[in-house]
């Protein structure tokens, strides 16, 4: 959804680590939910998608997000487990750069309040419901980077397609 819409996809979704330690209540709790998830799909731009998602007990590597264009590369790395948001860094580097530079967020982006902005897991839902606010009170209903009814559509017959691609290990289209 961020790069474009998929029009097919190929999938598994696992659940690797049945059961996880509450630190909270210091048992072991049954897992409810996939911990893996591999997609692989093409765009309705054409663009090629590979991704994968991971959440795992220990020693899990973070968020990696990775787009290769035409001119250049602009990634997302790390602060995969609640509270390390703040440790996420948004590289990027063009096509002839020798490697890839940290590029800092513009302030423009950062909506919370600063009390919020060093709070690891606040941050993220703050910037959301920062965002959300803001476009109710401009009557923002028709603009196309807010999500609406349509949006979730979309989200739901991509997820219906990733997994019946997983279950019946056949490429889907995107309804």
């Amino acid at each position: 959804m961020v790069v474009g819409e998929l029009t097919e996809v190929s999938a598994i979704v696992a659940t690797q680590v049945p059961q996880w330690f509450e630190t909270d209540t210091k048992k072991y709790v049954d897992v409810t939910s996939p911990d893996n998830i591999m997609v692989q799909g093409r765009l309705e731009n054409g663009a090629i998608v590979n991704a994968y998602c991971g959440v795992h007990p220990y020693h899990g590597s973070g968020h990696r997000f990775e787009i290769y264009g035409g001119g250049g590369t602009l990634a997302m790395i790390g602060g995969g487990e609640g509270g390390q948001e703040l440790r996420r860094k948004v590289m990027g580097g063009h096509k002839d750069d020798k490697a890839l530079q940290e590029l800092p967020v513009p302030e423009r982006f950062t909506r919370v309040p600063e009390a919020v902005r060093n709070d690891g897991p606040a941050y993220d839902v703050g910037q959301m419901w920062v965002k959300f606010a803001e476009a109710i009170r401009a009557g923002a209903n028709d603009d196309p980077n807010l999500p609406d009814f349509d949006h979730a559509v979309r989200r739901h017959r991509s997820l219906d397609a990733i997994v019946r691609a997983s279950q019946t290990g056949q490429r889907q289209k995107v309804a």
